[in-house]
């Protein structure tokens, strides 16, 4: 991953991020369900972006040298 798609995946996640902080505050201020399940599922957007980042690291880590 080159230093452009670092950075827009960094954008990418950081606006998610924001946005789950956003529900989640709604979710408190209103326990309302549908803010709840928008939270879960933005929460779920960035458990996907950890991992795909642990796997990417991972690869990386195990491809160093080895060309």
């Amino acid at each position: 991953m080159d230093k452009e798609q670092t950075l827009l995946t960094l954008i990418g996640f950081l606006d998610v991020v924001s946005q789950m902080r956003s529900a989640q505050k709604e979710y408190f201020r209103t326990r309302n369900n549908s803010a709840l399940i928008n939270s879960k599922n933005l929460e779920k957007q960035i458990d996907s972006f950890i991992s795909n980042f642990n796997i990417n690291k991972t690869y990386e880590q195990n491809t160093q040298g080895k060309a």
